[in-house]
């Protein structure tokens, strides 16, 4: 089966029609390149420079180039501009394309996947109505897609389409985005709407579009999702058993939106944080907890039918925003990417210090490596929010930092060598 690359993604109903006529030219894949018994630690290698926004999604290309999709807040926490760029191994940028929406009123990036021949498809929100109000407001958004070449060209852009909403109303989708072999993946998640997985064709067309079956009252606000082996999907989220109580809900469906497995644990003290999948069938839940007032998180791994295989606590706490995201390397291992709580130094403005964390385990869940990164003065207080790995084994992690203001964060990019 050929390598599935996890993204953040939607698409739309109405789509225009792509201009790939020729087929998909095959692309060596290099050798991996991690040596999991010399990986004692990752330190930081290069960072990247003049960047447009702290990335919602990063993902690599089989020549080792980072993509990143990203969008700056405009005013009253309106959407801004989409920034879409590939930047070298050591982040030089190779290209960047700038996106504001059909109607000019802004989109937000939601993720980003590269399929094995270079093309760059990116999932975002796109702002169709937004009106403030004295006391409330009106937002309506529809998910879209757009696909760019190597070159960074846009080749299209399918637009999942949908109603106008009712004035004073909200209507904000979301999803996750995969490519899989020439297909790509998305799965649309909407509050008191169904969980819809599609596909769609390397043209652009939609060719399956299928609800998934999923507990009534999941929270799409808490819900983290990811796909994995065989077209399956998997989610989590805190369910209401209808007691009063709030128990992580796990489940796995197949790629036609029908039910695998299921499982059950825990109540509100617990938030699932990052669901990865793992090689060969079966899933990664990265999940913080709370047990007489102290807080951990945990790794557990489920197998392919289900079965919990094992529960690891890791060194980053829920005080200290935990674990943000998560992905497989090509040497099978699980790589994290968050915050760590660090002592505070005399000249920091703040008593309190959080540094960018990330490790990688085998699949036994013991940790192989782990590093962090202090951001420095006068604050010194960010951490990682997505992580990918290129096939030399560098690890590439996307975060902010609060800046020197004190009231807004910026963004970071950051290359790990084993």
């Amino acid at each position: 089966m050929k390598a599935l690359h996890i993204g953040l993604f939607l698409l739309v109903a109405g789509c225009s029609s792509a201009t790939e006529d020729t087929p998909m030219p095959e692309v060596e894949q290099p050798q991996c390149g991690i040596d999991p018994d010399a990986m004692q630690g990752k330190p930081l290698r290069a960072t990247a420079d003049d960047l447009p926004a702290a990335a919602r999604a990063v993902d690599v290309t089989a020549e080792g180039d980072v993509v990143l999709a990203a969008t700056r807040r405009g005013p009253e926490g309106r959407a801004g501009t989409l920034t879409v760029q590939q930047r070298g191994p050591d982040g030089e940028l190779r290209w960047t394309r700038e996106e504001d929406g059909e109607l000019g009123l802004g989109v937000e990036a939601l993720g980003v996947a590269v399929d094995s021949a270079g093309f760059v498809n990116v999932l975002a929100i796109e702002t169709v109505l937004y009106v403030l109000g004295e006391s409330d407001a009106t937002f309506d958004g529809r998910l879209v897609v757009l696909r760019y070449g190597p070159d960074g060209a846009r080749v299209w852009r399918w637009v999942r389409e949908r109603e106008p909403i009712e004035p004073w109303g909200q209507f904000r989708p979301t999803g996750i985005l995969a490519v899989d072999g020439d297909d790509v993946r998305v799965l649309e998640t909407v509050d008191n709407e169904p969980v819809v997985a599609l596909r769609l064709d390397r043209f652009g067309n939609l060719v399956s579009e299928h609800e998934l079956e999923v507990p009534t009252g999941l929270p799409v606000y808490r819900m983290v999702a990811t796909f994995g082996a065989a077209s399956s999907v998997y989610l989590a989220a805190n369910d209401d058993d209808g007691l009063g109580n709030h128990p992580v809900w796990v489940g796995s469906f197949d790629e036609h939106g029908e039910p695998g497995w299921t499982q059950r644990f825990g109540s509100l003290d617990d938030d699932p944080r990052a669901l990865v999948p793992a090689p060969g069938g079966g899933v990664y839940l990265a999940y913080a907890t709370r047990d007489a007032g102290a807080s951990s998180q945990q790794l557990r791994r489920y197998g392919p039918d289900g079965t919990e295989l094992w529960t690891t606590t890791l060194a980053t706490s829920d005080s200290d925003g935990g674990v943000a995201a998560g992905t497989i390397d090509c040497a099978g291992q699980v790589v994290l990417t968050g915050g760590l709580s660090a002592p505070a130094s005399a000249e920091l403005e703040w008593n309190m210090r959080s540094d960018l964390w990330v490790a990688g385990f085998d699949p036994d869940g013991t940790e192989l490596w782990s590093t962090t990164f202090e951001f420095g003065p006068p604050f010194s207080f960010g951490s990682g929010s997505a992580v990918a790995v290129t096939l030399e084994g560098d690890v590439v992690v996307s975060g902010s930092y609060l800046g020197d203001a004190g009231s807004d964060y910026e963004p970071w990019l950051g290359w790990f060598s084993g």
